[in-house]
């Protein structure tokens, strides 16, 4: 019963998009922390406030970034490695099916 209930939340259809995206916001998480801690002229008050509000809008902008990039680079890029990889092993698998085995 508990275990029915953990295999549908964690096969719920809505863990596609950020499945998708978790590589691309990991890449440009940091890059944006840089740049945001690199334009700071003065020092900041450190409150719980101020900290949950540079934590959401990191958040916020590292999946508004990691969206186009997603799109644009990653996808794309799995799709040719897919081809390329399919190509490699469709390649050895007629090999192996003449008894002829090279590698």
């Amino acid at each position: 019963m508990v275990s029915e209930s953990f295999c549908s939340f964690f096969e719920w259809d809505g863990w596609l998009v950020p499945s998708r995206l978790s590589y691309s916001v990991y890449l440009v998480h940091m890059n944006f922390v840089h740049a945001l801690l690199g334009i700071r002229t003065q020092l900041s008050l450190v409150s719980l406030y101020n900290m949950l509000i540079i934590y959401f809008g990191v958040v916020v902008m590292s999946v508004m970034l990691a969206l186009p990039f997603y799109l644009i680079v990653e996808a794309p890029m799995t799709g040719l490695l897919k081809i390329f990889f399919k190509s490699k092993d469709s390649t050895q698998k007629k090999v192996e099916l003449n008894g002829k085995k090279k590698e």
